[in-house]
């Protein structure tokens, strides 16, 4: 006979992730704080990835994370000096043995301060300008 707890039966979950601001931004030199908030029982593992690489801690990435119990973490990633390279989408995962999931935030700054490449990537100067026609 094999035993059960509540844990086994009713209370796992694969993670959910919460992303409460998609698009934040900010100026060149300035600071930004990218925010994700995983629900997942039991506790998943959790990182920020850019370009499906995790970002490489330093005094430049750093992350904190705050338990706020009942397997809910919100895990940021602050981001000092932002550079023109900085502005990209970065993505928040989390998995477990039941499930891994992501949410992409999207850093980006003014149109002065993008890169080309960037600007090639997410189609920036397209999307401005048409918006700038329409509401023109």
């Amino acid at each position: 006979m094999t035993s059960l707890t509540i844990h086994d039966c009713c209370c796992s979950d694969a993670p959910e992730i919460t992303v409460p601001n998609r698009r934040i931004g900010q100026k060149l030199g300035g600071e930004v704080v990218l925010e994700c908030v995983i629900d997942a029982v039991p506790t998943a593992s959790h990182y920020w990835t850019r370009d499906s690489l995790p970002v490489a801690l330093s005094s430049k990435y750093v992350t904190d994370e705050f338990d706020e119990l009942d397997g809910r973490v919100t895990l940021r990633l602050n981001i000092r000096n932002l550079q023109s390279t900085d502005y990209d989408d970065y993505q928040c995962v989390a998995a477990n043995e039941l499930g891994r999931t992501q949410k992409t935030v999207t850093l980006y700054g003014s149109l002065a301060s993008l890169t080309n490449s960037y600007i090639i990537k997410h189609n920036t100067v397209a999307c401005l300008f048409f918006t700038n026609y329409i509401w023109a």
